[in-house]
C-alpha cells in the first residue's frame, strides 16, 4: 500500500489495482486516503479499488467523491456506492438523477435501484416522465430498469402514484415496473388508471400481462379490436 505514494500516477493506478484483487479489507484505509489525488486516473482507479472491495468503511470517502469534478470519477463512485448498498448515500446522489452528463445521470439511477430503499424508491420516482424515459413507450429505460431493480420495495410507492393526477408518461413507466415485478396485487389499481384515463391502454395492457389475474381478463379481452396497434399487442 506504501506504493500509492509513488510519484508515478501509472505506479499508483496499478497499486490500487492490485489491492482490489487481492480483496484484503486492510487495504481500505490507505486507498480511502487516495480518493483525492491529484491526477483524475488515480482517483478513478482508487474509487473503483473501494468499489470492488465492498467495505462499509469507504462510504464517506465515496460520497466525497461524488462531488468531483470529473465525470468518470463520480460515476465509478456511483457504481461502488450501489454496490454498498449505501443507504446514506441517497440524498447525495437523488439530484444526480437530473444530471446533464448521460453517464453520470444513468449511475446514478443504477446505484438508487441497488441501493432500494423508501427514500432510493421515492427518488426513482421523481425521474419518471423525464430525460430517456420522457417518451419511451413501452420501451426499457434506466429509471424503469433501476425500480424493477429496487423490486418489492417500489411496489407500493408505484400503485399509490398511478391514484394521482400524473401525465400518461409516468402512468405509463410506473405501470410497466408493476408488470415487470408481477405485482398482482396491484392489478385493479392499473385498471381504475385506465378507467380514469390517466394510463394509456397500451400501457394498462402491457402491465396487465405481467402482473394481471383471471380477473382481469374481461378488461383486456375489451381491447382486442383497439385500433392503436401498441394496445393489440
Amino acid at each position: 500500500a506504501g506504493k500509492l505514494d509513488d510519484p508515478t500516477p501509472n505506479v499508483r493506478i496499478q497499486v490500487a489495482r492490485a489491492l482490489a484483487r487481492i480483496q484484503d479489507p486492510r487495504a481500505v484505509v490507505p486507498l480511502v486516503g487516495k480518493v483525492q489525488d491529484s491526477v483524475p486516473d488515480v482517483r478513478q482507479a482508487v474509487v473503483r479499488a473501494l468499489g470492488e472491495l465492498g467495505d462499509a468503511r469507504a462510504a464517506q470517502a465515496l460520497l466525497l467523491a461524488l462531488r468531483d469534478n470529473v465525470a468518470e470519477v463520480r460515476i465509478e463512485a456511483l457504481s461502488a456506492l450501489g454496490r454498498l448498498r449505501a443507504a446514506e448515500a441517497v440524498d447525495p446522489i437523488a439530484p444526480l438523477v437530473l444530471e446533464r452528463n448521460l453517464g453520470v445521470r444513468q449511475s446514478a439511477l443504477v446505484a438508487l435501484g441497488r441501493i432500494g430503499t423508501p427514500g432510493a424508491v421515492r427518488a426513482l420516482i421523481k425521474a419518471l416522465g423525464t430525460q430517456e424515459d420522457a417518451a419511451a413507450g413501452l420501451d426499457r429505460t434506466p429509471v424503469r430498469d433501476a425500480l424493477v431493480s429496487a423490486g418489492a420495495a417500489a411496489v407500493t410507492e408505484l400503485t399509490a402514484l398511478l391514484d394521482r393526477p400524473i401525465t400518461p408518461a409516468v402512468a405509463t413507466s410506473a405501470a410497466w415496473v408493476l408488470g415487470e415485478l408481477h405485482a398482482y396485487a396491484s392489478a385493479p389499481a392499473v385498471v381504475a388508471a385506465l378507467r380514469k384515463g390517466t394510463l394509456p391502454p397500451a400501457g394498462a395492457l402491457h402491465a396487465l400481462a405481467g402482473c394481471g389475474t383471471a380477473e382481469q381478463v374481461p378488461v383486456v379481452l375489451e381491447y382486442v379490436s383497439d385500433p392503436t396497434p401498441q394496445a393489440r399487442e
